[in-house]
C-alpha cells in the first residue's frame, strides 16, 4: 500500500480512540455499521484513507 505498519497505526489512533467514546468495544461499533447498512460506507472510508481503489 505504500506506508509503513507504523505510518498506519498513527494514522488509525484518533479514530480508535473516537470509537472507544461511542462504543464499548470495536465489535459493537462494527455490529452497528452492518445492522444500520452503514458497511458500505465504512469500507470506502477505509479504502480511501489507505488509496486504494
Amino acid at each position: 500500500l505504500g506506508i509503513t505498519i507504523r505510518a498506519s497505526e498513527d494514522r488509525i489512533k484518533p479514530v480508535k480512540r473516537k470509537i472507544k467514546r461511542n462504543y464499548e468495544s470495536f465489535d459493537s461499533f462494527r455490529i452497528s455499521c452492518i445492522s444500520k447498512g452503514k458497511i458500505i460506507s465504512l469500507i470506502d472510508i477505509i479504502r480511501e484513507f489507505y488509496c486504494v481503489k
